[in-house]
């Protein structure tokens, strides 16, 4: 089992309202409960360059924004259908996305009424926790 999915089961636990999540395979298992900490393992092997994610993915408004949607756990981000545009007016509580974070799919809702202003991530991207995946601007300031 690799580090990273063990830090995405940790996760998943963390968002969720179980005390324990215990898994068996035919080599291995793993007991995690909530509280618990464990030490880390080996330093993650050698990858790609880690990606700057306060950029945003396509072109933004000059106005600053007023509000940050970020990634509530971690997973694959998708987007929502239909897709969430630059200059769109959104409501709180609107679907932007989704993110799949073991085949468990967490929305991804507009905390505010406001327009977007950037879109920071793209369908299919890898995302982590408090990961920004949108700006918003909201109606009249907060």
């Amino acid at each position: 089992m690799r580090i990273e999915t063990i830090d995405e089961l940790a996760d998943v636990l963390a968002q969720s309202e179980l005390a324990s999540l215990e898994l068996e395979a035919d080599s291995w298992s793993i007991t995690l409960e909530r509280g618990a900490v464990a030490p880390r393992l080996a330093a993650p092997e050698a990858g790609p360059a880690p990606v700057d994610h306060s950029a945003p993915v396509g072109a933004s408004h000059t106005a600053e924004a007023d509000a940050i949607v970020e990634a509530a756990v971690v997973g694959v981000f998708h987007e929502a259908a239909p897709q969430v545009t630059l200059g769109q007016a959104v409501r709180a509580g609107d679907l932007l996305g989704t993110i799949d974070a073991l085949t468990i799919r967490n929305d991804v809702r507009a905390d505010s009424d406001g327009e977007v202003l950037a879109v920071h991530v793209e369908d299919g991207q890898p995302v982590e926790y408090g990961q920004p995946l949108f700006s918003l601007s909201c109606h009249g300031g907060r």
